[in-house]
């Protein structure tokens, strides 16, 4: 709620004064109180645009590199971006990246397999939540997914977002 962000906020701010609160998401709400900064949409637009970096960012050659300081547990089940946007232009859905082209902001299995391999060898993990707006919008990438997955030499649990009426 508004109020237990306010008291978290407070807290943050009273230990360190000069830790920045960013907010961010798809729908933000702008009438949070201590906030330094507000992140509308994609993050690493902002972030390079507020720390002047120039190279494009190219989503579908992205992976999350986790570093010491964010303490993953050995064995955590962590996010991983699969996909960004949704095919489908549901009347009730508010979201930016919808109606999208099959195949838009998908990355390819190697991509993702990368990830999966660093993240086993380096803390263990199988356990993944696959961020992807409509998993299973095509026949051809959960396929592709299939095989890259059954190629691993360990498996995986994951859970995802997908359309009751398309399986």
């Amino acid at each position: 709620s508004i109020d237990d962000f306010d008291t978290i906020t407070r807290s943050i701010k009273a230990i360190n004064k000069n830790c920045k609160i960013v907010v961010g998401g798809a729908k933000i709400r702008y009438d949070m109180k201590n906030v330094d900064h507000w992140v509308p949409g994609e993050g690493e637009n902002f972030i390079r645009k507020m720390f002047n970096v120039k190279e494009k960012f190219d989503f579908t050659s992205s992976t999350i590199k986790w570093h010491n300081s964010d303490h993953i547990f050995k064995a955590e089940h962590l996010p991983i971006e699969i996909a960004r946007g949704c095919i489908f232009k549901c009347s009730f859905c508010s979201y930016n990246l919808i109606g999208k082209k099959r195949g838009d902001y998908v990355k390819s299995p190697n991509v993702v397999k990368e990830e999966l391999l660093r993240n086993y060898n380096e803390y263990g993990t199988t356990g993944y939540m696959f961020c992807d707006d409509t998993y299973n919008d095509t026949v051809n990438k959960v396929k592709e997914y299939h095989d890259m997955i059954d190629s691993l030499p360990f498996k995986i649990d994951f859970s995802t977002y997908m359309r009751l009426d398309l399986i």
